[in-house]
């Protein structure tokens, strides 16, 4: 016995563990037979191995009568492949152990006969410890050599009570000479005969079992033998097998035994007993791997009586609910993981505890169970860790933690070619990658950006598909996966790595020209792969949107006069009733939700015209981009685009690339992207894909051809022998006088010139209808006459023809009063008084006289040389005004025209203005003087005539005084008068004419001066209007005269009397008058005064009628006195008052 022991412990240390786990077994898998289906000899192919191999997987559970007449279903398990190392383990789990051999060949001889049954008996020489009974299907030949493909369809037998007959065997077949069972079949209907061979092979495999479960129940105590897994037997060598502990963890392992048995004969309620027995008895044992085994088969015992109740079947046992089942298994695995040798085993526990925890939902207590898979070190090959990693990836899916499901798929691509492996399978490393990016927030399927996920994750899984399809050969879908990592990865990889994909994209679009259509990977690529891709997979095109960046893509309008307008239309005549809406017309076109979108301008286009498509777009890779084959992608009708090729400067700044093209035909052409070659990718991108572009596409209107209208100005030239050879190129010479075409005109100020206005027609089409207009712009335009009769006269208008219109302008005085001349433009406030002037001329004669509210400055005076403000009007800018021709051309398309711009500019030259002015009394009282300080604003002496024979020249820069008589207007003629108003400068354009003249000869140019924008005061009107009531002065009974005086005596009586007579067609009302006396030297009344000194109406004075007043003044010192008398009165509500000119009188002693 010693001996035994040494021997034992000196002989090296077997492997007692498990070859691999079964990722695919679950809790039912307790309750089946486990058969193994092996494949012997050549002369089967796999088509036909695998279709026999199908039929018998039908036979997966038998109804079987015992011997008490009832019926157990006997659940059986197939496997193709199967470790003898998992097989030795079936003492501890009885449905590990292989109980039945199928061997299935094909054979034409008795020489391959007998191979077949060499080879059978092999196979079942290899699990001789466990198996039970087994069977050699064989499919013979016909004799005449028909081939085995013709026998491949198996079909199903229509009379399932052994109608159809099965073909006879070949006349070599010789089924007594062997030991081996066989099943023979000839022909195509076997099915039925296979599946009933197959049956009762099940029901001798449960006869057997059944025997082996009855004896194992009668054996006692003192007969019992120990149980042991693989690991144990070495440990129980020399032990004391009587102790109790020992006779209890024999008790315990061989009611769990039992237990094993009775579920594998279809008694699941006597192995929930033998199992419950088993834990009992176990567990005070500390039997931690038996107990185990004890509570999963309690597991298994109630997962399988919950299926059977679900299909209506009780078997007089309820057993654990799942949750409880789920804390059994916990306890199951915590026992397993004490055991080294039982890594597989608790492996197998963990996934039976998460298919069940999947089928009820709960996916957090399933990723704990996952969880403790991933620590359980397990010794296995690379391809077995491969398949492990895939059990877990397909696991985590099913429980919905997809990224860690990728996260295990990719693992298992990686190991596919580990540097440790041997042989590396890149196309199954492919496979799994690919299959793995959907966790990963990556849908190869759609060409936009991830929303969510980890970027330098997805970067990095790019980057391995992209090497791995390249390593496989897969250039095509390397290109594509590169393409997709730079397009959709773009925003989130730095500067240096940007410029490095688009190399190596630059180098892979080399071996393989992107094409934008989808790949289809072919089949051919994963030859030889363990495990290939499930289904055909589709590389959808992938369009480089971010290289270069578009912001705006518009459709250029046609430039100036080549493009189209809708024609004007004649307003219809609304013959239906008035409907009344309250919905408001926001934006000019529809309600406020499609206000927006009416602001954007359409474009139209012309048919056979080069249009142009204008695109904003940056470059952001920091280097120089080559974009070949910048095109436009559009449909609706014909359009033929000219493909341009753009290099893109480094900088990140907007740069615009412009296409053109030409519209063959007229409609609506929609614009629905643009296409370019960039790094080697072609791509087609849409709108509706850009970024910050709303639009999905672009509606641009074609329209037929149409005319072309140019239209510009000439004026007359006088040509003189030194001119220039280019300048005589300019000149066109019509009827012996030379006409230049001009862009400016420099018009002085009241000037008049004659230009001629030329309309050519250089389109392809013939001009139809021409509408021409005109319009001002910035300031004041010159006035212009023109004749548009004269259009209709020249049309049609053929292509290449032209006519011209005599154009007429004249010049406006808006250069008056400029705040640079710093000139005073305070007007007067003169009343209805004499002057104190003896003559106007001596007033005029001396600046100082005039009233304090016009100073003369110094370098203004009256004749005097201004060189500085000469200096500073020559060098002022002068303004300017446009002069914009409009002309709208049609021709035989009716709807639209065309129209074409020509803008004048022209210079308004300054040439005679008004500084300074003012209304002075006349020699008469219906007349005044309008007193001007003319300023030449020219850089030449010019000659003013202000009357009919008066005339003077003023030099340039200089300012002369002119005192311009005008006749005073009457009351009623001005009653409409406003201060500053138009009514008075009509009037006073009228009465006043400034002509000037300056240059001589050809180069004499005329014009007249104008009071536009002289500002009257409400004191020049009074002056320029002739008073509401004639009056007439008295004293001492004799009329006064204005300029005369009257001589007095100090002391005596003055009688004053002032009559007053309404001229008017109306009545005035409330009239007052003053009468006072002041003497001049004091400006105080030292007068005396009885009868009192002023007059008031309070009613109506009527039309023609007259009053008077009078009263009595004394002087009472000797001196010059004023005879001031003031009236007021209201006419239409209105206060107007005045004063009469001053009368002198000469009090002497």
């Amino acid at each position: 016995m010693r001996s035994s022991v040494s021997v034992i412990l000196s002989d090296p240390a077997p492997d007692y563990t498990m070859a691999f786990p079964d990722y695919k077994q679950t809790c039912s898998d307790h309750a089946r037979l486990l058969v193994l289906i092996a494949r012997i000899g050549h002369q089967m192919s796999e088509q036909t191995f695998q279709q026999v191999s199908s039929l018998i997987k039908q036979v997966h559970e038998v109804p079987v009568v015992n011997k008490d007449g009832l019926t157990r279903n006997i659940g059986v398990r197939y496997t193709h492949h199967y470790p003898l190392e998992n097989n030795e383990w079936g003492e501890f789990q009885a449905h590990r152990r292989i109980l039945g051999v199928v061997s299935v060949g094909s054979c034409s001889s008795q020489v391959e006969l007998n191979e077949l049954c060499r080879l059978h008996e092999t196979v079942k020489n290899k699990f001789i410890n466990t198996l039970f009974d087994s069977r050699c299907i064989v499919l013979c030949d016909s004799e005449n050599g028909v081939d085995e493909e013709k026998t491949l369809h198996i079909q199903e037998d229509v009379d399932t009570d052994g109608g159809g007959e099965v073909d006879k065997p070949p006349s070599w077949f010789q089924p007594q000479n062997h030991k081996t069972r066989l099943l023979q079949f000839h022909g195509a209907k076997y099915s039925a005969a296979l599946t009933a061979d197959l049956k009762d092979f099940i029901a001798s495999l449960f006869w057997i079992l059944e025997s082996k479960r009855v004896e194992w129940s009668r054996e006692t105590g003192e007969r019992s033998t120990l149980l042991c897994a693989p690991f144990e037997r070495k440990d129980f060598v020399g032990l004391d097998m009587e102790s109790r502990n020992n006779r209890k963890r024999v008790l315990g392992r061989q009611k769990k035994h039992l237990g094993d048995l009775s579920l594998l004969a279809g008694l699941p309620a006597e192995a929930w007993n033998y199992y419950q027995v088993g834990c009992d008895v176990l567990r005070p044992a500390n039997d931690w791997l038996w107990l185990a085994g004890c509570l999963e088969g309690l597991c298994a015992v109630s997962m399988l009586l919950q299926e059977r109740q679900e299909k209506g079947v009780s078997f007089g046992a309820v057993g654990l609910s799942w949750e409880e089942v789920i804390e059994k298994y916990r306890e199951c695995v915590n026992h397993y993981a004490k055991y080294k040798y039982a890594g597989i085993i608790e492996t197998e526990a963990s996934l039976k505890a998460v298919v069940i925890l999947v089928k009820h939902r709960s996916y957090l207590l399933a990723s704990e169970f996952l969880q403790n898979i991933v620590f359980i070190n397990l010794q296995l090959s690379d391809r077995e860790k491969i398949e492990r990693f895939i059990a877990l990836s397909n696991l985590y899916s099913q429980i919905g933690f997809r990224r860690k499901a990728s996260f295990f798929q990719r693992v298992a691509a990686m190991r596919c070619v580990a540097p440790q492996n041997p042989s590396h399978d890149w196309a199954s490393c492919y496979s799994l990658m690919l299959e793995s990016v959907k966790g990963y927030n990556l849908n190869l399927g759609s060409c936009s950006r991830p929303e969510t996920g980890w970027p330098t994750l997805q970067v990095q899984l790019l980057q391995e598909l992209v090497g791995t399809s390249r390593k496989m050969g897969a250039h095509a879908a390397s290109t594509r996966h590169m393409t997709f990592l730079f397009q959709c990865m773009y925003p989130w990889l730095s500067q240096t790595e940007r410029q490095d994909f688009a190399t190596q994209l630059s180098v892979l679009s080399q071996r393989a020209v992107s094409t934008p259509a989808p790949l289809a990977l072919e089949t051919s690529l994963f030859k030889g792969a363990l495990y290939p891709m499930s289904g055909k997979s589709v590389l959808p095109p992938v369009n480089i949107i971010c290289l270069p960046k578009v912001s705006s893509v518009q459709a250029s309008p046609l430039p100036g006069n080549l493009a189209p307008f809708s024609a004007p239309s004649l307003p219809k005549v609304q013959s239906g009733p008035f409907l009344f809406t309250p919905i408001m017309n926001l934006g000019g076109g529809g309600s406020a939700r499609s206000s927006g979108r009416s602001k954007l301008r359409s474009v139209t286009w012309v048919q056979n015209d080069t249009a142009e498509v204008s695109l904003q777009v940056q470059n952001t890779l920091g280097v120089e981009v080559k974009i070949s084959n910048f095109s436009i992608t559009c449909d609706g009708i014909d359009f033929e685009v000219i493909p341009s090729h753009v290099m893109l400067e480094s900088h990140p700044n907007p740069q615009t690339v412009i296409i053109r093209g030409v519209p063959k035909s007229e409609g609506v052409l929609r614009l629905l992207g643009y296409s370019h070659s960039v790094l080697g990718v072609t791509s087609f991108c849409n709108l509706k894909d850009i970024p910050g572009i709303e639009e999905e596409c672009i509606k641009v209107q074609v329209v037929c051809p149409l005319p072309v209208i140019d239209i510009h100005c000439e004026e007359l030239v006088y040509s003189e022998p030194e001119l220039q050879e280019d300048e005589e190129e300019e000149l066109d010479l019509v009827d012996g006088q030379s006409w230049k075409k001009i862009e400016s005109l420099n018009l002085f100020s009241g000037e008049t010139q004659t230009l001629r206005l030329v309309i050519r027609n250089t389109g392809s089409v013939p001009a139809l209808g021409l509408d021409l207009r005109w319009v001002g712009e910035e300031g004041e335009p010159p006035d212009l006459e023109l004749d548009k009769t004269l259009i209709k006269d020249n049309l049609p208008l053929k292509q290449g023809d032209f006519f011209t219109i005599p154009l007429i302008l004249k010049g406006i005085n808006n250069q008056n009063f400029r705040a640079d001349d710093c000139l005073s433009t305070t007007g007067s406030d003169s009343r209805w008084s004499a002057s104190g002037f003896n003559s106007l001329q001596s007033k005029l004669s001396h600046p100082q006289s005039l009233p304090s509210h016009l100073p003369v400055p110094p370098s203004l005076h009256p004749g005097s040389g201004n060189p500085s403000l000469l200096s500073q009007l020559s060098e002022t800018d002068h303004p300017r005004s446009l002069l914009r021709f409009k002309v709208e051309v049609k021709g035989s398309e009716t709807e639209w025209c065309r129209r074409s711009e020509y803008v004048l500019i022209v210079y308004q030259v300054p040439s005679i203005s008004v500084s300074r002015w003012d209304v002075l009394p006349g020699e008469r009282a219906d007349n005044c003087f309008l007193v001007l300080d003319l300023v030449n604003r020219t850089g030449e002496e010019i000659e003013l005539t202000y009357t009919v024979r008066k005339q003077l020249q003023i030099e340039a820069g200089d300012v002369c005084r002119v005192p311009v008589p005008v006749e005073k207007c009457s009351f009623s003629d001005s009653l409409d008068w406003l201060e500053g108003g138009e009514e008075v400068n009509r009037y006073m354009e009228e009465r006043v004419h400034l002509h000037w003249s300056l240059g001589e000869g050809r180069s004499r140019r005329t014009g007249q001066a104008s009071l536009s924008g002289v500002m009257w005061t409400e004191c020049m009107l009074e002056m320029l209007r002739r008073p509401p009531l004639a009056a007439s002065v008295l004293i001492n009974g004799v009329e006064c005269v204005e300029g005369r005086d009257t001589e007095v005596r100090v002391g005596e009586m003055v009688e004053v009397e002032v009559e007053l007579v309404n001229s008017l067609l109306e009545p005035v009302e409330d009239c007052r008058l003053l009468v006072r006396l002041e003497q001049d030297s004091t400006g105080s009344a030292a007068v005396g005064c009885s009868g009192g000194s002023g007059l008031h109406l309070p009613g109506e004075l009527g039309a023609g009628r007259t009053c008077s007043h009078s009263s009595s003044l004394l002087p009472l010192s000797p001196g010059h006195y004023s005879l001031l008398v003031s009236i007021s009165l209201v006419f239409r509500t209105r206060i107007h008052s005045w004063r009469l000119p001053n009368l002198t009188l000469n009090a002497v002693l």
